[in-house]
C-alpha cells in the first residue's frame, strides 16, 4: 500500500482515536484505567466481575470476581480480586467499575471476506436479484475496491469482530496487505 494512502487513512480515523491516559497516575473517575507508567510492563485487569476460562483439564471454569496480572505479554497470574494489591502495577484496568466486565479468550474466524465490508448491505439480494446474481457481481464490484477502500474495510470488519470477541481472522480476500496494515 502507498504511504500516502495510509497516512490519509490515519489521518480520517484520527478523530475517531483521541484517546489520552491521564498523566501523573491521575484516575478520571468515570475511567477504568489508571496509567501509571506509559512505559508499561506490569498490567493489573482487577476485579473482573466473570473470567471464563478453562481448568487443566481442558473443562469450561467461570471464575467470579477475579483478577489478571499480566507482565511484558504474559498472563503470570488469576487471582481472586480480594487478593491482590492495585499498588506495584504500571496499568490498573477496574474491571469492576460501571456494573462490571466479563473476560474471555478470544475467538478465531477461520473464514472471513474482510474485503467485502463495505459491500454487504449493498449487496444484500439488491433489486430482488438472486442469491446467484449476487455472487456474480462480486467479481464485477471487487474491480474498482481501491486500497484504501480495502484498508477501511479491513477496520471496520475487525473493529466489529472484536465486539464479538473474535480477536483472530483468517481473510479470504484479494488484498491481504490490506488486512495485515489494519
Amino acid at each position: 500500500m502507498k504511504p500516502e494512502t495510509l497516512q490519509s487513512i490515519a489521518a480520517s480515523l484520527a478523530s475517531h482515536a483521541k484517546i489520552e491516559p491521564k498523566k501523573g497516575g491521575k484516575k478520571d473517575a468515570h475511567s477504568r484505567y489508571e496509567i501509571k507508567n506509559k512505559n508499561y510492563q506490569r498490567v493489573l485487569i482487577h476485579n473482573a466481575r466473570f473470567l471464563f476460562t478453562t481448568d487443566k483439564d481442558d473443562h469450561i471454569s467461570i471464575l467470579e470476581n477475579h483478577s489478571i496480572i499480566i507482565e511484558g505479554d504474559i498472563i503470570k497470574e488469576v487471582l481472586p480480586s480480594d487478593k491482590v494489591k492495585q499498588q506495584n502495577f504500571d496499568i490498573v484496568y477496574d474491571a469492576g467499575k460501571r456494573g462490571g466486565a466479563v473476560i474471555t479468550p478470544g475467538l478465531i474466524n477461520t473464514h472471513a471476506h474482510i474485503h467485502m465490508y463495505l459491500m454487504r448491505s449493498a449487496m444484500m439480494l439488491d433489486e430482488g436479484e438472486s442469491i446467484d446474481e449476487t455472487i456474480a457481481a462480486m467479481a464485477q464490484w471487487q474491480k474498482f475496491e481501491t486500497e484504501a477502500a480495502l484498508a477501511i474495510a479491513a477496520i471496520g470488519d475487525i473493529t466489529e469482530q472484536q465486539k464479538y470477541g473474535i480477536t483472530t481472522t483468517l481473510t479470504h480476500g484479494p488484498s491481504f496487505e490490506a488486512a495485515e496494515i489494519a
